[in-house]
């Protein structure tokens, strides 16, 4: 678990930063992300056409051609990671989507999870003797 995490986006005219202000898990078997509800909700306001909550599965149904910020970046030790917005859309049934943010709460947990959506493009670097991680961005 580590902390100071920054999530950022720029919607076209400005750029929003949020603190997670809580610990955050890097899972590789979780596959979305999970983080605060204010976060996910203020970004699911940035994306077209609008989204809708799906209350008994804590999901946000999207269309799977959605648009808005290209990316939805981390900011860890001052590095900046970029996951592309393609990257949280998953289809679920026949040409339903649904976005790959879900609210810690609805999970019960207090720390955010960051997972496969984050990982597949980010390098992670763990280093046992000091008890720490390292990231970049992965470049392919």
């Amino acid at each position: 678990m580590f902390e100071g995490v920054q999530v950022k986006w720029n919607d076209g005219q400005k750029d929003t930063i949020k603190d997670l202000k809580m610990e955050v898990v890097v899972d590789s078997g979780t596959t979305s992300l999970l983080l605060p509800k204010d976060i996910i909700a203020a970004f699911v306001k940035t994306l077209t056409p609008p989204l809708s909550f799906e209350p008994i599965t804590s999901r946000y149904d999207i269309d799977c051609n959605a648009e808005g910020p290209a990316t939805f970046d981390f900011v860890i030790g001052g590095v900046e990671l970029k996951i592309p917005l393609k990257e949280l859309i998953s289809e679920y049934a026949d040409c339903k989507c649904c976005l790959q943010l879900y609210d810690v709460k609805s999970r019960e947990l207090d720390y955010a999870i960051l997972g496969q959506s984050f990982m597949r493009h980010v390098v992670v670097r763990h280093d046992v003797d000091a008890l720490s991680m390292s990231f970049k961005q992965r470049v392919y």
